[in-house]
């Protein structure tokens, strides 16, 4: 109820109007927010339950309401903390070929040559 007053007040007084106005629209200059005469002009003051019963009240027929925030019961679980980047951004080289002179070899593509055998 004290929103609506407030409201009320601004539509009646002009002058309290006029000096309001002027503060957001220096407020939003201060932090480099774009924003027009008319939408300054036209800017409501509300509180949420009143922006969620207008919600309710102008909703189509067949769209889905918004989701509703997480309740106490569901507001301890905590969420796993993200894995910290690997070394590569997450990818892996690919293996470096076998070489006459050590290295890297997979043996069960590629076996060692057996010793010749003496007859």
């Amino acid at each position: 109820m004290e929103a609506a007053k407030l409201r009320l007040r601004l539509r009646m007084n002009n002058r309290l109007r006029l000096e309001t106005q002027a503060l957001l629209s220096k407020l939003f200059r201060e932090h480099e927010v774009p924003v027009g005469d008319e939408l300054l002009s036209r800017l409501i003051l509300a509180v949420p339950d009143e922006l969620a019963a207008e919600a309710e009240a102008v909703r189509p027929l067949g769209m889905n309401p918004p989701p509703k925030p997480p309740t106490k019961n569901t507001a301890h679980v905590r969420k796993p903390p993200p894995k910290p980047p690997t070394k590569n951004g997450g990818h892996n080289p690919p293996p470096k070929p076998p070489t006459k002179h050590g290295g890297r070899r997979d043996f069960a593509k590629n076996p060692p040559p057996k010793p010749p055998t003496k007859h």
